[in-house]
């Protein structure tokens, strides 16, 4: 397997070196989310400053690359729109890499999976079946998931603290998550649980159409090598994140 990798890796320096076209900047800027809970982004410290496993990962990556990344506070929705319109170079956050995406953003090698579940609240026994409703987080692909089910509303808010808050206040009867995001919530709250897992994703980092498919290929080689070496799974480690589920 390992081997396997290493060629891909070599494949990758190799086509990103034979394009041409758009060149790299000195300076990247970098949509994250420090505003999920941990581990995946967090706020540490007196000074409120940006942590978490995609904030460490990504700053690995860059000193790997001799990168220098600008870290912008962001939401989800306002990652995914400002890397679409070019506002930012680069977006992490546990953004799944769907065909739909592919039209307007490039993708890194995913550097984990995940899957997307359903998650209820134990205490919530007055669901009305003639209408259920649905919230998610603004700006993610979770809606188109479910939009041809049958009388449901779907709720959507740009923090998902605001969706899990609804989800337990019972203004709400489902929360439509990634199962990081979920099985955090879960072990923080007993009364939530999944109900059901709609679909396994690959994550991945985003980058905007305006930078050159070598400076994505040499990100994909960084990643590649680090799940060779064995980084990758340590940081995952060190945050606690199941990396059995990942393989």
């Amino acid at each position: 397997m390992k081997r396997i990798i290493i060629l891909m890796a070599l494949l990758i320096i190799f086509v990103g070196g034979c394009n041409k076209g758009k060149t790299e900047k000195s300076s990247y800027t970098v949509g994250l989310d420090p505003n999920k809970i941990y581990p995946f982004g967090i706020k540490e410290g007196e000074n409120g400053e940006i942590a978490g496993f995609e904030h460490d990962l990504l700053v690995e990556i860059a000193k790997r690359a001799n990168l220098k990344i600008d870290m912008i506070d962001s939401s989800f929705l306002q990652i995914i729109s400002g890397v679409q319109e070019g506002k930012l170079d680069i977006g992490i956050g546990l953004i799944s890499i769907t065909n739909e995406r592919k039209k307007t953003l490039q993708f890194s090698e995913p550097y984990m999976k995940s899957q997307v579940v359903i998650l209820g609240n134990e205490e919530n026994k007055l669901i009305n079946e003639d209408k259920i409703i649905y919230g998610l987080t603004k700006g993610t692909y979770f809606k188109h998931i479910i939009e041809n089910k049958k009388n449901i509303e779907i709720v959507e808010d740009i923090d998902t603290e605001v969706v899990i808050q609804k989800l337990l206040s019972k203004e709400i009867d489902y929360a439509i998550l990634d199962r990081g995001i979920a099985d955090i919530h879960i072990a923080e709250t007993p009364i939530l649980y999944k109900k059901e897992i709609l679909r396994e994703d690959s994550i991945g980092i985003a980058f905007s159409k305006n930078l050159p498919e070598q400076f994505v290929h040499k990100i994909d080689a960084i990643i590649l090598k680090m799940k060779v070496d064995g980084s990758l799974d340590e940081l995952k480690n060190n945050y606690k994140i199941d990396i059995k589920q990942e393989n």
